[in-house]
């Protein structure tokens, strides 16, 4: 059997203002710094702006996936998040933290800790894509980024429950959140 890949922390990115574009790429070389693997890095790609003012430009987005130093300590890593939001100005930050849930980060207000769903873990493939799928399309539904990242949480945890690379159906969704 294979091991299992080393921890990641997946990364959303996201701009709207200025060189959008260079921005999300500048946000990627600087991760860069904080992992011991290249980056997994997706395309980029726009989308429409969500609860912003009217006649907002696009967002210009992209993903990331690194993997921590493993000296890296939760102060490091909250180092970095402040460094990201007040150099890069995001409308909010995303970062997976495996095991121990997720962080939604805003400039100015306190970091939003949202502690994994998942109730077995047997395969981590696919688990990040899971978030930023989910997030991604709660937000363009309409949620606001705390409901988005609730509801992605609650996907990562179902597909982490399963053997290989796997998604979350409707109805598993709509049972996590049951209790079920």
């Amino acid at each position: 059997m294979n091991p299992l890949p080393p921890p990641l922390a997946y990364i959303a990115l996201g701009a709207n203002l200025g060189y959008s574009q260079l921005t999300v790429l500048n946000a990627m070389d600087r991760l860069q710094e904080h992992s011991v693997e290249p980056l997994l890095r997706s395309s980029l790609w726009q989308s429409a702006p969500v609860d912003c003012p009217p006649n907002s430009p696009p967002f210009i987005n992209a993903a990331v996936g690194l993997t921590p130093r493993p000296d890296e300590a939760p102060e490091s890593l909250m180092a970095a998040v402040d460094r990201l939001l007040k150099e890069l100005k995001p409308v909010l930050l995303l970062v997976t933290l495996g095991e121990l849930g997720m962080l939604l980060c805003r400039t100015g207000e306190k970091p939003f800790h949202i502690p994994t769903q998942a109730q077995e873990v047997f395969d981590v493939s696919g688990a990040g894509d899971t978030v930023i799928a989910t997030f991604t399309l709660a937000v363009a539904g309409g949620a606001s980024p705390l409901e988005a990242a609730i509801i992605s949480n609650h996907a990562a945890g179902i597909v982490v429950g399963k053997v290989g690379t796997a998604v979350a159906m409707t109805e598993e969704l709509l049972a996590s959140f049951q209790g079920s």
